[in-house]
């Protein structure tokens, strides 16, 4: 059988939650470190270095969320019709 549902299957799920990730990342981050993670503001000084700008650009990725994971739905979908598509034609193939 031809593995390339099986990674079509895997990016696409990949690629539809990786935004939810780095969202849930940069919350924990900021909740491990005591600071109030907002769309607007953020400090979170840490070792003297503020990253609270970096942790508000990784919680407003998870947006995009509202495009990866249709598309990732539809990756799904179609590399299930992929597989069985691969199945059949094989059954035809050895008769």
């Amino acid at each position: 059988m031809i593995k390339t549902p099986i990674y079509l299957f895997y990016f696409s799920l990949v690629f539809g939650i990786f935004p939810l990730l780095v969202t849930l990342i940069s919350g924990a981050i900021a909740s491990l470190f005591g600071c109030q993670l907002n769309e607007a503001t953020c400090i979170c000084v840490i070792l003297g270095l503020n990253i609270g700008p970096l942790l508000g650009s990784m919680g407003v990725v998870g947006w995009f969320s509202f495009y990866t994971i249709p598309l990732a739905l539809g990756g799904i979908l179609f590399s299930f019709i992929w597989a069985i598509a691969n199945k059949f034609s094989k059954k035809n193939d050895r008769k």
